[in-house]
């Protein structure tokens, strides 16, 4: 729990250190979540929850920029939904309620800013302090990478779409626990060297309201 608390002290730090320099952003996000685990293996888009949160950006220039993430994410899922024998006799569901913070780095594949260069694809990926209440593990940690593109509708506010990834340091996303007795083998849960994953697409809208794009065109 020390190591847990050093890192994200570490990383405010860090943060605040960079905000101070930059062009800094306050916006929204909604979308959807879904799960990938023991009982969803590999399909995208399974049974997709509501997500949504709040974004601050700091831009640092018009390729970079480093932003905090608040997540609130609906999992669930349902052995039922699969053609599969033993899933068909364990029978697991679960809905689970996770809370993310999150700090993200951004990289712009074009130059982006809110005169010129109003469209960009971007790929993000950063670390996480992922909040699981019904998981044995409350608090622990993820590791989100992903993808999006944003684009300057006016001279300070951005819109964009984005779909993100993340692995976690927990196997109990979906509530599988392994009962103590455990001699039938039909409630089994999980294999305990894969870990679960949890991914959100969605929109987000932000406001620039410390800092200025307007640059001078020598010192571009």
């Amino acid at each position: 729990m020390q190591n847990k608390k050093l890192i994200i002290i570490i990383l405010l730090f860090y943060y605040i250190n960079i905000s101070a320099q930059s062009s800094n952003e306050l916006g929204a996000m909604a979308g959807v979540s879904y799960y990938l685990g023991e009982i969803n293996h590999s399909t995208q888009f399974y049974s997709i929850q509501p997500a949504f949160g709040f974004l601050f950006r700091s831009n640092i220039n018009d390729r970079y920029s480093v932003r905090v993430n608040a997540i609130r994410a609906t999992l669930s899922g349902d052995d039922l939904d699969f053609n599969n024998g033993y899933q068909q006799t364990r029978k697991h569901a679960f809905v689970n309620n996770i809370y993310e913070i999150s700090l993200n780095t951004e990289f712009n594949f074009l130059p982006y800013d809110h005169e010129r260069n109003k469209l960009s694809p971007y790929v993000t990926g950063g670390i996480a302090l992922l909040i699981t209440p019904k998981a044995d593990k409350t608090v622990t940690f993820s590791a989100p990478i992903g993808m999006g593109i944003k684009y300057s509708i006016f001279k300070r506010m951005t819109v964009g779409f984005e779909w993100i990834f993340r692995t976690t340091a927990t196997d109990y996303l979906d509530l599988l626990e392994e009962p103590e007795d455990n001699t039938a083998g039909l409630k089994q849960i999980t294999s305990i060297n894969n870990n679960d994953w949890y991914v959100t697409a969605g929109f987000f809208v932000s406001w620039q309201f410390l800092g200025n794009y307007n640059r001078c065109s020598a010192y571009k």
